[in-house]
Order: C-alpha cells, then structure tokens, then sequence
C-alpha cells in the first residue's frame, strides 16, 4: 500500500510537476472528472481497505496510515464515501 502523506497538496504536486496548481487542477477534471482533493481522499480510503480487514489493527492506527490524525474524523469521511463506518466494514470483511 502506498502511504499517502497527510500534508499533500495540490501546490506541491503541481511544483513538482512544474506546472501551475490550476493546470493541475484542470487536468485531474479532465481526465479523471474529479478534483485534486476529491481524488487524494478517495485514495486516501480506499487504499487501507485491506489492512480494515486486519481485525487485531486498529481504526486509529490505520487513519494514521493514510495521514488522518484525528480518527473521528477518518471515520466520518470513510462513512461518507462508503455508507459504513470502518469498524463496521472491519466487522464485515
């Protein structure tokens, strides 16, 4: 899995592609019909669904995998996105 960093932003993607952050922008909505941060936080979801099914690793410590510090607040977005909480997707899997 790959370990998304909790600071990425579209301004340092863009600097390392050399392109401005609105290119950027227009090309992940041309491409991919989504924007920078809607494509990170699905990544940033779906990514650690194989370690979810771990029961013995702990909501927290996967959130902070995939760079949420606040676990609440993975839940939320992964609920969100999902239509179940971790825990329970933990439990299913």
């Amino acid at each position: 899995m790959s370990n998304v960093n909790a600071h990425l932003r579209n301004a340092m993607v863009a600097a390392a592609l050399y392109i401005s952050e609105s290119y950027l922008g227009k090309l992940f909505k041309t491409e991919i019909n989504t924007t920078f941060v809607e494509y990170v936080t699905k990544v940033r979801i779906y990514e650690p669904l194989e370690l979810l099914k771990d029961k013995n690793i702990p909501i927290y410590e996967v959130s902070e995998q995939v760079g949420y510090r606040d676990y609440r607040y993975y839940g939320m977005i992964f609920k969100k996105l999902m239509g179940i909480t971790p825990k329970e997707y933990q439990k299913k899997s």
